[in-house]
């Protein structure tokens, strides 16, 4: 698709200028955010892989046990302390971003439609389709490999040899079974759930988009 330029000494320089250089710095920062988001997320994934195993292979009869267990549950609130403080960092760019993949996947399902014809304009149409719901499938993605995780405290304690603890140690775990049933959520500034299902409602919303356009 050509670039227009208005009659006007000098226009296409300026246009040049504008459009190469700063087309290059949006998509490094774009690049950069994305890549952060996903390291974090999948930093913290793996956190809670090592603490769930942790609990869930825990000496019942070890003298330092209560001590443990404060250490393990500590850092669990840690990583969900982080791991919300990150959302708040990142959560308005998320909103925009699914805001944005939402309105441009339905646009292009559209201009798909229409470029059956032209091999080239279908291809650039299929390529910019692709990366923009690959960029969201990251977020959501990782989003929900840590919402998954996260909510695995609780059957690494009941996977552990709890059985074999006292009873006020069994007490204690059964606490921490109760205090993990509360569900962990990643949300774009408060208001989007991001996980996989955001992910499909973006391409049912372009889908329902398509086939609404295509009756006119």
């Amino acid at each position: 698709m050509a670039t227009y330029v208005p009659d006007i000494p000098g226009a296409f320089w300026v246009i040049l200028v504008l459009e190469y250089p700063m087309g290059f710095l949006m998509c490094s920062a774009m690049t950069g955010f994305d890549t952060l988001y996903v390291a974090f997320f999948t930093h913290l994934v793996i956190q809670l892989k090592c603490l769930n195993n942790a609990m869930e292979t825990m000496d019942m009869k070890s003298p330092n046990f209560n001590k443990t267990l404060r250490k393990y549950l500590n850092h669990h609130k840690f990583i969900l302390s982080f791991a919300d403080e990150l959302l708040d960092i990142v959560g308005i760019p998320m909103l925009g971003q699914y805001i944005v993949s939402m309105f441009l996947t339905c646009m292009e399902f559209y201009l798909l439609s229409d470029s059956f014809e032209n091999p080239l304009r279908l291809l650039m149409s299929l390529g910019f389709t692709a990366s923009l719901l690959f960029q969201f499938w990251c977020y959501c993605y990782s989003a929900t490999e840590f919402t998954t995780e996260a909510s695995l405290l609780g059957e690494g304690v009941y996977m552990s040899r709890w059985y074999e603890g006292t009873p006020s140690q069994q007490k204690m775990l059964s606490l921490v079974i109760l205090r993990a049933q509360k569900e962990v959520k990643c949300t774009a500034a408060g208001l989007v759930e991001i996980d996989r299902r955001a992910f499909m409602a973006v391409i049912k919303a372009a889908v329902s988009f398509y086939t609404l356009m295509k009756q006119f």
